[in-house]
Order: structure tokens, then sequence, then C-alpha cells
């Protein structure tokens, strides 16, 4: 299963559950839940495997989820939806595999190296990891 894959699987559950738009990408001016991709996480020993054998590399996405809301009250309910929606269905059959969702704690000093690397104002945001299995 690609990358790509496990984003639409994650983005699916949330636009089924949610009461606004779920967008991939880059926050931007219309209201929404936001699932910015932000980090390949791949194993050490995994990495020299050659180009042929790339689909068959085991890797997860680190994702954010970022709220474009009206007020602060919103934007932490649609963190809280998310949380919960993900925290009800971790697990994600889809077409092209099985899509695992884990909520992902970061600390303080992640966060703002995530803000400060992105360009984005600092917010409340959620954090999880989505890993093919």
């Amino acid at each position: 299963m690609s990358l790509t894959h496990s984003l639409d699987a994650l983005q699916s559950l949330l636009a089924s559950q949610l009461p606004c738009p779920v967008i991939s990408g880059r926050p931007e001016q219309s209201l929404g839940l936001y699932l910015f991709p932000w980090h390949i996480y791949q194993p050490r020993e995994l990495r020299n495997i050659n180009v042929s054998a790339f689909a068959q590399r085991p890797c997860s996405l680190s994702v954010v989820l970022l709220p474009k809301a009206d007020s602060v009250a919103t934007s932490l309910d649609l963190l809280d939806q998310a949380m919960t929606t993900i925290q009800a269905q971790p697990i994600q059959t889809t077409v092209d595999g099985t899509v695992q969702i884990i909520l992902d704690a970061w600390s303080a000093d992640t966060m703002m190296q995530f803000f400060t690397a992105a360009a984005l104002p600092l917010q409340s945001a959620l954090a999880c990891e989505l890993r093919t299995v």
C-alpha cells in the first residue's frame, strides 16, 4: 500500500464522521480540517533496498491534523471529534491494504520544530502516524 492510499484512508474516515471538509495538504483559507503529511519513517535496516523493491518496503507516515475554524472552541471540537473517530476505528481496510492509525503524543519541542519548519502559526493540533499493516 502506498503512502497516498494511507493518507486517503485517514481522509475518508474523518470525512465520514466530521461536519466539515477534510483536506490533505497545507492549510489554506478554507475552513475545515487539514491533514498535513509531515514525515516518512522507514526502518534503518530497510533503507538500502533497491528501487525495484520499493513497493514492498514497510514505512509509516506522520500526519498533523490542523483545524481551520472560525473560533478556538470550534477548532478544539474538531480535534476532539477527530481523536474520538480515530480511537473508535484505528484500523482501516481499503482495496489496497490495511492502515493502522496511531495517535502520537508529540513533545512541546517537537511541535515547535514542526510549526517553525512548516512556517505555520502555532495552534492546537493532533499528530498521528499511519502504518501499513
